[in-house]
Protein backbone atom coordinates (compact mmCIF):
# COMPACT_ATOMS: atom_id res chain seq x y z
CA UNK A 1 0.00 0.00 0.00
CA UNK A 2 2.61 2.60 0.75
CA UNK A 3 4.53 1.48 -2.58
CA UNK A 4 0.89 2.43 -4.54
CA UNK A 5 0.89 5.77 -2.05
CA UNK A 6 4.49 6.59 -2.95
CA UNK A 7 3.87 6.05 -6.75
CA UNK A 8 0.69 7.67 -6.94
CA UNK A 9 1.60 10.97 -4.86
CA UNK A 10 3.06 12.77 -7.33
CA UNK A 11 0.31 12.49 -9.28
CA UNK A 12 -1.71 13.67 -6.64
CA UNK A 13 -0.09 16.56 -5.98
CA UNK A 14 0.44 17.50 -9.73
CA UNK A 15 -3.21 16.97 -10.20
CA UNK A 16 -3.51 19.16 -6.56
CA UNK A 17 -1.50 21.75 -8.12
CA UNK A 18 -3.39 21.63 -11.60
CA UNK A 19 -6.38 21.89 -9.46
CA UNK A 20 -5.35 24.98 -7.25
CA UNK A 21 -3.67 27.09 -10.88
CA UNK A 22 -7.14 26.40 -12.49
CA UNK A 23 -8.86 28.21 -9.33
CA UNK A 24 -6.23 31.09 -9.38
CA UNK A 25 -6.74 31.53 -13.15
CA UNK A 26 -10.85 31.68 -12.52
CA UNK A 27 -10.37 34.02 -9.71
CA UNK A 28 -7.64 36.23 -11.84
CA UNK A 29 -10.26 36.65 -14.38
CA UNK A 30 -13.47 37.21 -12.20
CA UNK A 31 -11.36 39.81 -10.45
CA UNK A 32 -10.62 41.81 -14.05
CA UNK A 33 -13.93 41.36 -15.10
CA UNK A 34 -15.11 42.89 -11.45
CA UNK A 35 -12.59 45.64 -11.76
CA UNK A 36 -13.68 46.79 -15.54
CA UNK A 37 -16.99 47.14 -13.93
CA UNK A 38 -16.21 48.96 -11.08
CA UNK A 39 -14.22 51.23 -13.59
CA UNK A 40 -17.25 51.68 -15.75
CA UNK A 41 -19.48 52.58 -12.75
CA UNK A 42 -16.63 55.18 -11.30
CA UNK A 43 -16.58 56.94 -15.05
CA UNK A 44 -20.72 56.93 -15.07
CA UNK A 45 -20.61 58.72 -11.76
CA UNK A 46 -17.88 61.12 -12.17
CA UNK A 47 -20.16 62.28 -15.50
CA UNK A 48 -23.08 62.32 -13.33
CA UNK A 49 -20.98 64.49 -10.96
CA UNK A 50 -20.02 66.96 -13.71
CA UNK A 51 -23.57 67.11 -15.17
CA UNK A 52 -25.03 67.76 -11.09
CA UNK A 53 -22.33 70.68 -10.93
CA UNK A 54 -23.06 71.78 -14.07
CA UNK A 55 -26.54 72.15 -12.86
CA UNK A 56 -25.54 73.90 -9.61
CA UNK A 57 -23.30 76.29 -10.98
CA UNK A 58 -26.32 77.62 -14.18
CA UNK A 59 -29.14 77.52 -11.16
CA UNK A 60 -26.53 79.99 -9.04
CA UNK A 61 -25.49 82.04 -11.97
CA UNK A 62 -28.82 82.07 -12.82
CA UNK A 63 -30.09 82.89 -9.07
CA UNK A 64 -26.98 85.64 -9.01
CA UNK A 65 -28.96 87.42 -12.11
CA UNK A 66 -32.80 87.36 -10.80
CA UNK A 67 -31.21 89.09 -7.75
CA UNK A 68 -28.94 91.90 -9.66
CA UNK A 69 -32.41 92.39 -11.34
CA UNK A 70 -34.06 92.67 -7.97
CA UNK A 71 -31.98 94.87 -6.59
CA UNK A 72 -32.25 97.05 -9.74
CA UNK A 73 -36.06 97.38 -9.49
CA UNK A 74 -35.57 98.25 -6.09
CA UNK A 75 -33.68 100.77 -7.03
CA UNK A 76 -35.88 101.70 -10.33
CA UNK A 77 -38.71 101.61 -7.28
CA UNK A 78 -37.16 104.04 -5.48
CA UNK A 79 -36.54 106.70 -8.79
CA UNK A 80 -40.26 106.23 -9.66
CA UNK A 81 -40.87 107.37 -6.23
CA UNK A 82 -38.84 110.79 -6.72
CA UNK A 83 -40.26 110.84 -10.30
CA UNK A 84 -44.10 110.88 -8.78
CA UNK A 85 -43.04 113.17 -6.20
CA UNK A 86 -42.14 115.34 -8.60
CA UNK A 87 -45.23 114.69 -10.94
CA UNK A 88 -47.46 115.55 -8.00
CA UNK A 89 -45.62 118.47 -7.06
CA UNK A 90 -45.74 119.84 -10.64
CA UNK A 91 -49.55 119.01 -10.56
CA UNK A 92 -50.61 121.06 -7.37
CA UNK A 93 -48.59 124.01 -8.94
CA UNK A 94 -50.77 123.56 -11.76
CA UNK A 95 -48.60 122.48 -14.46
CA UNK A 96 -50.25 120.83 -17.57
CA UNK A 97 -50.41 117.25 -18.02
CA UNK A 98 -48.17 117.29 -21.04
CA UNK A 99 -45.69 119.46 -19.96
CA UNK A 100 -46.00 117.35 -16.38
CA UNK A 101 -45.35 114.01 -18.89
CA UNK A 102 -42.22 115.29 -20.73
CA UNK A 103 -40.42 116.57 -17.24
CA UNK A 104 -40.69 113.69 -15.66
CA UNK A 105 -40.18 110.61 -18.25
CA UNK A 106 -44.53 109.69 -17.26
CA UNK A 107 -46.31 108.67 -20.38
CA UNK A 108 -49.45 111.17 -21.27
CA UNK A 109 -52.33 108.13 -19.51
CA UNK A 110 -50.05 108.40 -16.27
CA UNK A 111 -49.79 111.92 -15.60
CA UNK A 112 -53.68 112.60 -16.72
CA UNK A 113 -54.82 109.74 -14.16
CA UNK A 114 -52.65 111.74 -11.55
CA UNK A 115 -54.13 114.51 -12.40
CA UNK A 116 -57.88 113.05 -12.29
CA UNK A 117 -56.84 112.02 -8.66
CA UNK A 118 -55.47 115.08 -7.33
CA UNK A 119 -58.57 116.63 -8.65
CA UNK A 120 -60.55 114.32 -6.64
CA UNK A 121 -58.31 114.40 -3.48
CA UNK A 122 -57.13 111.25 -4.10
CA UNK A 123 -53.41 111.68 -4.91
CA UNK A 124 -51.34 109.07 -3.22
CA UNK A 125 -47.18 110.36 -4.07
CA UNK A 126 -46.50 106.31 -3.42
CA UNK A 127 -48.85 105.37 -6.11
CA UNK A 128 -46.53 103.75 -8.92
CA UNK A 129 -46.39 104.34 -12.36
CA UNK A 130 -48.19 101.90 -14.94
CA UNK A 131 -45.25 101.07 -16.81
CA UNK A 132 -43.72 100.02 -13.52
CA UNK A 133 -46.78 98.25 -12.12
CA UNK A 134 -46.28 96.45 -15.94
CA UNK A 135 -42.45 95.86 -16.24
CA UNK A 136 -43.63 94.07 -12.07
CA UNK A 137 -46.72 92.27 -13.54
CA UNK A 138 -44.01 90.73 -16.49
CA UNK A 139 -41.07 89.91 -13.94
CA UNK A 140 -43.62 87.91 -11.77
CA UNK A 141 -45.06 86.09 -14.73
CA UNK A 142 -41.09 85.36 -15.68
Amino acid sequence: MTEILSTQLPLIAVGMSAIAGFIAVAVFFYNQRKQRELSALISRLQHDLKVANSSAIGMGQHLMALERRLQSSDHTDTGNSVVLSKAKKLLVQGGDVDTVAKQCGLSYAEVSLMSALHRQGKLDPKVRPISSVASTSESMVN
